[in-house]
């Protein structure tokens, strides 16, 4: 069978592909912007239809063409082409997606902890090449379907929005994203089942695309293509998904947007961090000749110390250059056994670090480095907005448990005067900051903005947002990821503590 358009083409070429699946009010079933959704489906059809060779036709060249078209050369197009198709092919193209993503984002998300993360601990000790290979398919399909999901799940809660919000270009524009993500996935799967992608095969859309498997590794090799393309796509958005919301706020047309920028956000993580585990698990397994020193995202040695010294470092450097001024840092260390009893204890400045010093804890060191870094910038900002000499204390206590997760407990004291009581409420709502409130002048905001908006790369784009109000519930999102915690109590007027709990992965 000669070999057709992508199905879900119909969503990557779609010029308003917010419109495209819209079930708002007023914009449903033939509204026009799914209208504009059919333009794109009548071309693939009539594509299919009319196109059975390989060579590229001029129909084919239209539909080229046609992906970069003004909506009214479109529509134009659409109501000259729609008379060759019946209803019921129109219905199906309309319907079949939109129940694809319906019943995807339905479906339960198995709990992605860092024990599933670690499932590849030992490999090392593995002597075929064939079962390692196995285990690495093994996980592609499972990361296929996880990011289908989730993904599916993204898309159906945008259109759970007000459909007024969603005009908001911010807004439309990472809703966009996530249809576009989808349609890679499923062209990538498309492309290796040599199947009509309109009919499926017989099968319905949800087992067509469900029943795919990865099964061999030149096949895992484009996954992971794919893999990189979503997490670029994904890149450096939260400036603009935080903008869209700060501009839809003030007319109050959405009274749940707590609820969802903290689903969205951990989802976003999620996939991600999916992502990206998979495409570094594939490249260790694949040139380890011995001991693996990572699990995909899980750094099996990660020594907290030198973490939390180079975070020091790197705020005391942002500090240097907008205050001319650092805050020194003492670290306390304490290692315990699983009856609580102290194996080890140090306290020392943080700048006289000895190398020599160790506190391994099996991690993802990017979220602990991204939460360590919001916690310290505001530590330091409040120390030395107010003139605080004293220093930020940092206690880190590491219980190592016989037979089970090792737990990390981390506490950041400052005495930079506290949080007002007024504000305590808001500290983890997404778009409050007191960056703002802190200085009068707008050049001054614009510049305590730019100093503090760099930093970590836990989330390629979280660190872009210091001065928007994320910092903080985001900090929780991470730290609550895998069952941890983040507290903060604080007196006013005197200062502020953060209380941070993670649990490490069961290597044994």
């Amino acid at each position: 069978m000669t070999k057709n358009l992508s199905y879900i083409k119909i969503l990557s070429r779609c010029p308003s592909s917010r419109g495209a699946l819209s079930g708002h009010n007023g914009v449903n079933g033939s509204g026009i912007h799914l209208t504009r959704f059919m333009n794109n489906a009548s071309l693939s059809l009539l594509q299919q239809e009319q196109n059975k060779s390989k060579a590229r036709s001029p129909l084919r060249n239209s539909i080229h063409n046609y992906s970069t078209s003004s909506f009214s050369q479109g529509n134009n197009l659409y109501h000259e082409l729609a008379s060759s198709m019946s209803m019921e092919t129109q219905h199906l193209i309309r319907s079949s997606l939109v129940s694809l993503i319906n019943e995807l984002a339905d479906h339960t998300l198995p709990p992605i902890s860092l024990d599933y993360l670690a499932a590849f601990n030992g490999v090392e000790n593995i002597d075929s090449n064939k079962a390692l290979d196995r285990m690495l398919l093994e996980s592609s399909n499972e990361a296929l379907q996880n990011l289908l999901i989730l993904i599916c799940r993204r898309i159906k809660e945008f259109r759970k929005l007000p459909f007024i919000v969603v005009l908001n270009p911010n807004i439309s524009s990472i809703y966009k994203m996530y249809l576009e993500s989808l349609a890679k996935l499923l062209t990538f799967i498309d492309e290796q089942k040599e199947i009509d992608n309109i009919s499926f095969g017989g099968l319905r859309p949800l087992d067509f695309y469900s029943t795919f498997k990865i099964t061999d590794m030149e096949t895992n090799k484009l996954f992971c293509q794919n893999l990189s393309e979503i997490i670029d796509l994904h890149s450096n958005n939260l400036p603009i998904l935080s903008e869209g919301f700060k501009d839809i706020s003030e007319f109050k047309f959405y009274e749940s947007e707590e609820l969802f920028l903290n689903t969205h956000l951990r989802e976003r993580i999620l996939l991600r961090m999916i992502c990206r585990h998979h495409i570094l698990l594939s490249q260790q397994v694949q040139e380890s000749s011995g001991s693996i020193e990572s699990i995909g995202l899980i750094e099996k040695n990660l020594n907290v110390i030198n973490l939390v010294k180079a975070v020091s470092d790197f705020v005391g450097d942002l500090s240097s250059m907008k205050y001319d001024e650092k805050v020194p840092v003492i670290l306390d260390t304490t290692v315990t056994n699983s009856l609580k009893e102290v194996l080890k204890h140090d306290e020392f400045p943080l700048s006289k670090i000895s190398e020599r010093e160790v506190m391994i804890f099996p991690y993802i060191s990017t979220h602990l480095e991204y939460i360590l870094q919001e916690l310290l910038k505001n530590s330091t900002r409040a120390h030395l907005e107010n003139k605080v000499k004293d220093p930020i204390r940092i206690s880190l206590v590491l219980c190592k448990n016989t037979g089970s997760p090792s737990i990390l407990e981390i506490r950041i004291r400052d005495e930079g005067k506290g949080i007002p009581n007024k504000i305590l409420s808001n500290l983890f709502k997404f778009s409050f900051t007191t960056v703002q409130d802190a200085v009068a002048d707008k050049s001054e905001q614009d510049e305590n903005y730019s100093v503090f908006n760099n930093g970590a790369n836990a989330d390629d784009g979280a660190n872009l947002i210091a001065g928007m109000g994320y910092g903080l519930p985001l900090s929780k999102i991470y730290a609550e990821m895998f069952g941890g915690d983040l507290k903060l109590q604080t007196y006013e007027g005197i200062g502020t503590d953060v209380y941070i709990t993670l649990k490490g992965p069961n290597f044994h």
